[in-house]
């Protein structure tokens, strides 16, 4: 059981980092600590849960429940950091397309945990939210592209989500 529960959450965890470039939320900044608190909170609830269940007296009981306690905090923070861009994907209230501005960067945004970069990036401004996409970019052309994309979006109350972009010519 353990198992299949780590293996849902992985793939939930792939699939969030999949998509996350093309979400963009109207979270405040504050939201995230409040997120950790939510997830610490959680975390003492199940745990003290599970010290009650077991009621066993050893010396080792404070270092299990705190491992307990960190194991439980990190999984619920995972959860609620990929829960806002499942929400975004999954429940689009509207669909929008529209013209925006648009911007071509070198070098582009970061390409994962190897440290390395795309060598040329697009940001997008999303007009519901007023913040950017900021995606990989790789046509060799990119001097004839105007600075201006014809863009669908899928929003709601929590951010948007990036559909589809095309580049107009000059």
């Amino acid at each position: 059981m353990v198992l299949s529960l780590t293996g849902v959450l992985f793939l939930y965890l792939l699939f969030c980092m999949f998509i996350f470039r093309r979400v963009v939320t109207l979270l405040p900044d504050w939201a995230w600590i409040a997120a950790l608190l939510f997830s610490l909170l959680i975390a003492f609830l199940i745990s003290s849960f599970i010290e009650l269940m077991i009621e066993k007296s050893t010396h080792n009981g404070m270092k299990q429940y705190i491992e307990r306690f960190l194991g439980i905090g990190c999984v619920c923070f995972f959860i609620f950091l990929g829960s806002i861009d499942f929400y975004i994907y999954f429940f689009p209230k509207e669909t929008h397309t529209y013209y925006t501005h648009c911007e071509i960067t070198t070098p582009g945004p970061s390409s994962g945990r190897s440290g390395g970069h795309c060598k040329a990036g697009i940001k997008i401004k999303d007009k519901f939210t007023n913040k950017n996409f900021f995606l990989c970019f790789s046509s060799e052309k990119q001097p004839e592209y105007k600075l201006q994309a014809l863009v669908k979006v899928q929003s709601n109350a929590l951010g948007s989500y990036l559909v589809d972009y095309s580049l107009t010519k000059k």
